[in-house]
């Protein structure tokens, strides 16, 4: 029996230096619906995404006030956006760019430019010096942080993702709480409740593998963070 939805980029021993605050899940949930987003968060590529962004806004800003009651297909990513920094507080944001890869990473210092807080800076520079091509989106997310100059070859990116604030400002903001990660001890006895999970698997399928999950410490696994937050944080029941 598998460990489902627990691939090794979203495990939480990726970095035993930084262990996570939040459930990895939850922590990339967002992230994982823009798909390759990140690459375009690169210093080569930083400057078009956000032109590519812009052009998709133009001609429906008038919608974003409506938002959550009336929703675009072409303000599909600034939906993701607003719920994401609605998520964003400094733990989150040190599990993003300390606890996993180059890709959580971008993405953490991407929604710090978006909403940017004096407390985040020192985590966006120390990260900084570590992540070589994801250098300028830490640098747009310092100017709002703590008003660093950026370079001049992401002068247009900055201009660029003040318009792109400005309108995620329209949108009544959005809060989803996030589930905690376990702690260290925790996940070593995760993996003994596991091992339960598997040999019930192995003796009698997998009806009697899931009924021993949903009555275990771990049945808050078997959802994801949208219906965890919909069940007002209790685990699933049957």
């Amino acid at each position: 029996m598998s460990d489902e939805g627990h691939s090794p980029r979203h495990m939480p021993h990726n970095n035993p230096q930084h262990w996570p605050h939040y459930w990895p899940r939850d922590t990339v949930h967002l992230m994982d619906r823009l798909g390759p987003f990140y690459l375009g968060l690169s210093n080569k590529s930083i400057t078009r995404q956000l032109q590519s962004l812009c052009a998709s806004v133009q001609g429906y800003e008038k919608y974003l006030g409506e938002y959550p009651m009336v929703m675009c297909a072409p303000l599909d990513s600034l939906y993701v956006f607003r719920r994401a920094t609605g998520m964003l507080d400094e733990d989150l944001l040190q599990d993003l760019l300390f606890a996993f890869s180059w890709r959580e990473a971008n993405w953490g210092a991407w929604l710090a430019a978006l909403a940017p807080q004096a407390a985040y800076a020192p985590h966006l520079r120390r990260r900084r010096a570590h992540l070589p091509h994801g250098t300028s989106v830490i640098d747009l997310a310092l100017a709002g942080c703590a008003g660093e100059p950026v370079p001049a070859e992401v002068q247009d990116a900055l201009g660029l993702l003040g318009r792109l604030r400005q309108w995620l400002q329209q949108m009544p903001p959005i809060h989803t709480p996030l589930r905690r990660a376990p702690s260290a001890d925790e996940w070593a006895a995760r993996a003994s409740e596991i091992e339960q999970i598997r040999q019930a698997y192995r003796q009698g399928g997998a009806d009697r593998a899931l009924q021993r999950w949903r009555s275990g410490p771990l049945a808050h696994e078997l959802v994801d963070l949208g219906t965890w937050v919909r069940s007002g944080g209790k685990p699933p029941v049957g």
